[in-house]
């Protein structure tokens, strides 16, 4: 409780995080490698300053803020609301 007050204006450390099943992961990244979107380009439009991140969500050793895994389907042009349906969202 104390380090989620502490961190209440942060929404980077405190928003919800998304488990990615396998399936998931895979259907993002083909769809990030058909996308034709550069780096740059897509971290902008996530809301994330390094490419490494979405590598890590592809990966599953890192799990994306709900928001940022919104930002990101939806950039690559995949339905968010299906996407939402198969994945868990937990706390941060």
């Amino acid at each position: 409780a104390r380090v989620r007050a502490e961190y209440a204006g942060r929404p980077e450390f405190t928003a919800p995080r998304v488990d990615l099943p396998a399936e998931v992961r895979a259907e993002l990244t083909a769809l990030r490698q058909t996308a034709g979107l550069s780096n740059q380009a897509l971290c902008a439009q996530t809301g994330i300053s390094q490419p490494a991140t979405f590598y890590a969500w592809e990966k599953g050793t890192t799990r994306p803020a709900l928001a940022h895994l919104q930002n990101y389907a939806a950039a690559l042009g995949a339905d968010v609301t299906n996407l939402l349906a198969r994945v868990e969202v937990g706390p941060s």
